[in-house]
């Protein structure tokens, strides 16, 4: 016999998009890769492996006696908006791709799942034809085409009917607009 009581995991988390920061380190990644490049380069050429001038001596003396210039002031500004832009997409939150289904498990479903549950619904009506279904995580949208003698408002309730039947499993219960279009079976 099992207990009433027993303790289901918690449950997890929704899956979520990539973080934008990801791609900003990926770039930053390769400037330091290109960075040490260089260093290793200079190495060898200080050490006498490599022929040639050292590269960051020469900058360095480029750069000795560099006063301040008018576009200096113009430029530190420009770096601290992109640093600041930098730390505002590395803490912002990343976007939820998926709507969650009323479950006692974690179960979610990708828009597109949600596009398709609601087509197969809506083609359950009689005298409807589907012809494209839309969803994002608050919505979905079916373009449908009328094969039968029904009204348009009539079809619309009952193609509305069906598609919140079969989506009233997800939390939150998304929005359905039905649009009629031309059908290409006449």
């Amino acid at each position: 016999m099992i207990a009433d009581n027993v303790a289901l995991p918690a449950p997890g988390r929704a899956p979520v998009a990539a973080a934008t920061a990801r791609y900003i380190a990926v770039v930053l990644a390769l400037v330091v890769l290109i960075g040490g490049v260089v260093a290793l380069r200079e190495a060898g050429v200080v050490l006498g492996w490599l022929a040639g001038t050292p590269w960051i001596g020469t900058a360095a003396t480029a750069l000795n006696g560099l006063r301040s210039q008018w576009w200096m002031a113009p430029a530190g500004a420009g770096a601290l908006v992109l640093g600041v832009w930098l730390v505002v997409v590395a803490l912002r939150p990343r976007r939820k791709t998926v709507v969650a289904v009323d479950a006692a498990g974690s179960v979610w479903m990708r828009p597109r799942d949600v596009a398709r549950l609601a087509s197969y619904a809506a083609s359950c009506v009689p005298g409807v034809e589907v012809l494209n279904s839309a969803a994002t995580r608050r919505e979905v949208t079916m373009y449908v085409g009328l094969t039968g003698g029904e009204s348009d408002v009539a079809a619309k309730g009952a193609i509305a009917a069906a598609v919140g039947s079969a989506t009233e499993i997800l939390v939150p219960t998304p929005r359905i607009v039905v649009r009629i279009g031309t059908s290409g079976a006449a």
